[in-house]
């Protein structure tokens, strides 16, 4: 039974009608499509018609050895793309996708809430209301087709079965094996997985025991030999190359250096790539461009270990200003016109004077945004001690934390802080009993 005023049916309430708004702006004025989306359609629409994992146009091609850049064979993970497939976005209507799309999102939050509710705690849900209001990130990318929120749906019940007080291990490991298929950002916590529940065995000597340790790094085996078919190249995913020179070694050099001399390594090494592919191979090509900024990384050690620390740091606090800017079409910019870049380009100076020409209700949501997850902060550090009441969940949140923030880089976003956004919503919403 609820007790006299209790905030719960307002965050209900709350939770449910952000996303369902979502989704009557996508109806009314559909905008389901990112820089990114593309691909992920492309990959759909190539398993469902070709069965082949390519992220590209593939129909004017007589075969396939004639593929142009052999990366997008491993560039994106094929779940998401076999979900907007089964969910009938290809076939029927991309808002089928969205929509199931913001139950998932809808139901990670509440998977957690219920977590965090079988281990005995108690929930301010005043201030988890105001979490939700306050992340329109969370809202926003179930009404577009991007993979974050299949990733967060798989990634929050695989915390749930882990963590919940009668564990359910094989179930947990099946869903971290569909995280790694839909975002490959998952792929330390296998070792780490293994290691443990190897250990596990050992104390335990269940069978079972042995399937939950390996079978993750079974299915992270199979994608990189499907990789390797491919592209002819070991590797988990093609996008850590990409990121390397576009956002580690670029804005390394926006440091060391200045913005126009890092753009134009930048538009060298891409083209360097792309001739070595065309006369050699994409193996040959991926491991030149991802060496080519490792060596600027090493040559510049400090200065790339401040900026990725400050991407840190900022994956606690990004206020989310690209997807708003977006997904209300308030006015165009990519993804490489952001404050992010003007940042590393022109320093704070340059975000004045960004701040000095910022749409002004666009401006005043993001510095509202921008003052609550600072709040959020201290109220994670304030509840840190209730957490601690269960030292194994405790232990967890907090190495959540620190691997999607410490994985996130120098190109942190909003987005990426969505993994484990329900875990962050409710320990900030804490309260003694």
């Amino acid at each position: 039974m609820l007790k006299k005023g209790s905030y719960r049916p307002l965050f209900l309430l709350v939770l449910i009608g952000l996303h369902v708004l979502g989704f009557i702006k996508q109806t009314v004025e559909t905008n389901a499509f990112t820089l990114d989306s593309d691909d992920y359609i492309n990959l759909a629409e190539n398993l469902k018609d070709y069965q082949l994992p390519y992220s590209g146009t593939i129909t004017e091609y007589a075969n396939l050895e004639d593929l142009p850049n052999k990366g997008l064979f491993a560039s994106r993970p094929i779940l998401y793309s076999v979900f907007i497939w089964l969910t009938g976005g290809l076939s029927i209507s991309i808002l089928l996708t969205l929509l199931i799309q913001n139950l998932l999102s809808i139901f990670s939050i509440l998977c957690i809430e219920k977590l965090i509710r079988a281990h005995g705690f108690k929930i301010h849900y005043a201030i988890a209301t105001i979490g939700l209001l306050l992340f329109p990130t969370l809202w926003i990318y179930a009404n577009w087709i991007m993979a974050e929120t299949l990733f967060m749906f798989c990634l929050s019940l695989c915390i749930y079965f882990f963590a919940k007080p009668k564990p359910a291990y094989l179930l947990s490991t099946l869903f971290l094996c569909l995280a790694l298929y839909t975002k490959p950002a998952v792929v330390f916590i296998l070792f780490l997985w293994l290691i443990g529940f190897t250990w596990h065995y050992f104390k335990t000597r269940k069978p079972k025991i042995i399937a939950v340790a390996i079978l993750p790094m079974l299915l992270l085996g199979v994608q990189i030999i499907a990789n390797f078919t491919y592209t002819q190249a070991p590797i988990i995913s093609s996008m850590p190359g990409i990121n390397l020179v576009q956002y580690n070694a670029y804005f390394t050099l926006c440091k060391t250096k200045n913005a126009h001399e890092a753009s134009e390594w930048v538009s060298k090494i891409d083209l360097e790539g792309a001739e070595l592919e065309k006369e050699i191979g994409f193996k040959t090509a991926y491991n030149y461009k991802k060496n080519q900024a490792t060596q600027i990384i090493k040559s510049n050690l400090s200065t790339y270990l401040s900026i990725h620390t400050q991407g840190s740091l900022r994956w606690f606090i990004d206020p989310g200003r690209f997807d708003l800017l977006n997904f209300f079409t308030i006015y165009n910019e990519d993804g490489n016109q952001g404050w992010t870049r003007t940042y590393y380009q022109k320093g704070l100076s340059g975000l004045w004077e960004r701040a000095k020409q910022e749409n002004i209700i666009l401006l005043a949501l993001i510095l509202l945004i921008l003052i609550w997850n600072l709040t959020r902060i201290i109220l994670l550090t304030k509840n840190l001690p209730i957490l601690l009441r269960k030292k194994p969940l405790a232990l967890l949140f907090l190495f959540l934390l620190v691997y999607f923030a410490g994985i996130s880089g120098p190109v942190s976003t909003a987005r990426f802080l969505m993994p484990v956004f329900p875990v962050i919503l409710f320990w900030s919403s804490l309260k003694k009993k």
